[in-house]
């Protein structure tokens, strides 16, 4: 769960959530790129609450990606050219 400005607000950063079951030691981190409205990328489910000038974001990744009862988020900006 987190905030973050909406795409009028916050210019040419993309963000992703990424996730591994290890902190990418052995397993990769895997990323999907947040959308703008609610709905699942590469199998993480977004529910988008849009808001002036930040939105409320819950991503939420299957349990499934954990490896004995492991399982790492992180959000990543990248600002896109």
């Amino acid at each position: 769960t987190f905030n973050c400005l909406n795409a009028a607000s916050r210019g040419s950063v993309a963000l992703k959530v990424e996730h591994s079951s290890d902190l990418g030691i052995l397993d990769p981190w895997a990323s999907a790129l947040m959308p703008e409205t609610s709905s699942t990328v590469s199998g993480v489910n977004f529910t988008i609450t849009p808001g002036s000038p930040s939105n409320g974001v819950v991503a939420t990744i299957p349990s499934s990606e954990a490896a004995v009862g492991k399982l790492f988020g992180r959000v990543n900006a990248v600002i896109t050219p």
